[in-house]
């Protein structure tokens, strides 16, 4: 059976809640006079630990069925068709409300990978290094990780991924068209602090700008049509305005400063204008968080080719 999801708005945020209560292999037998219904639901084997224990007894007592974990992908549930819609809904409502704590899996990105362009951002790294004091140094974005983040996305298993990989790929004809069919060059512009008051700094970027464009904003024409398409889908849960930018440093304060951020005020004043270069980006791809090739960039689940 296809899955149907529904968009459902919570405050800021947007959640991707699935609305097809039908398993698979339904099968039904008779009990007296009532029909047994047995049926599996599709849930990734890394969320059933937010049902086992208490959340899975109450919710037996409350709808009355009979709910068994699986070592897979699946639960079954058995009873009466009303006792098993009733056990799905409460297991999807459960499923839906903690999926929110589990940190993002995948984004979409566009990953830089010029030479030049890593070298340059890695002498900037440690030419600001003594600017860091009381942040930790670990948190200098790796230059071989460089890349602009279209969207966050959580993919909780093969099949999440394979879909969202299928969704980027069917998008290759618009994307084309947006880009006129030409590359796409941009250009890293000059560093800045995410945060308004630079002296509390958590994140130092580089801006980056269509260099190739004839006047129209290609890069941002580009991003913005693929994270709409993924919004509408479901996958973007946040409203968070899109910002083009190449993150350089992302750090916590250290104790010692208070837990406020660190001063990149001097740091902006000296270093802000580096030239960090222009690179062709040649694709865009669903890349893993926690996963990374040979080089230390981030592992693709697949990609998007661009002119």
């Amino acid at each position: 059976m296809n899955q149907v999801f529904k968009i459902v708005e919570v405050g800021a945020r947007r959640y991707r809640v699935r609305t097809s209560l039908g398993g698979l292999d339904d099968t039904q037998s008779k009990s007296g006079n009532t029909a047994v219904v047995r049926q599996q639901m599709t849930v990734p084997q890394r969320l059933h630990k937010f049902l086992t224990g208490l959340p899975i007894s109450r919710i037996q007592e409350e709808t009355k069925a009979r709910i068994r974990m699986s070592q897979g992908d699946s639960i079954e549930l058995e009873g009466s068709m009303d006792e098993v819609v009733a056990a799905k809904k409460r297991i999807q409502e459960v499923i839906d409300e903690s999926t929110q704590s589990i940190p993002y899996t995948h984004f979409i990105s566009l990953p830089i990978s010029d030479s030049d362009v890593r070298r340059r951002v890695g002498e900037f790294q440690s030419e600001i290094k003594e600017y860091l004091r009381g942040a930790a140094s670990s948190t200098v974005c790796d230059p071989a990780k460089l890349h602009v983040t279209v969207g966050m996305l959580r993919l909780l298993d093969p099949g999440q991924v394979a879909s969202a990989v299928e969704l980027l790929k069917s998008l290759q004809p618009k994307v084309h068209a947006a880009l006129g069919g030409r590359p796409l060059v941009i250009k890293l512009g000059q560093a800045a602090a995410m945060e308004d008051n630079p002296s509390k700094a958590r994140t130092i970027y580089a801006s980056a700008q269509d260099f190739s464009s004839i006047g129209d904003d290609r890069l941002r024409l580009v991003c913005e049509l693929v994270r709409g398409a993924f919004d509408e889908a479901g996958y973007i849960d946040e409203r968070r305005e899109l910002k083009i930018h190449v993150s350089l440093i992302r750090t916590r304060a250290g104790r010692a400063a208070g837990g406020g951020g660190f001063d990149a005020t001097r740091l902006l004043k000296k270093h802000g204008k580096a030239s960090l270069g222009t690179c062709r980006i040649g694709r865009i791809e669903i890349a893993r968080r926690f996963g990374f090739t040979g080089d230390g960039a981030y592992a693709s689940e697949g990609s998007l080719a661009l002119p």
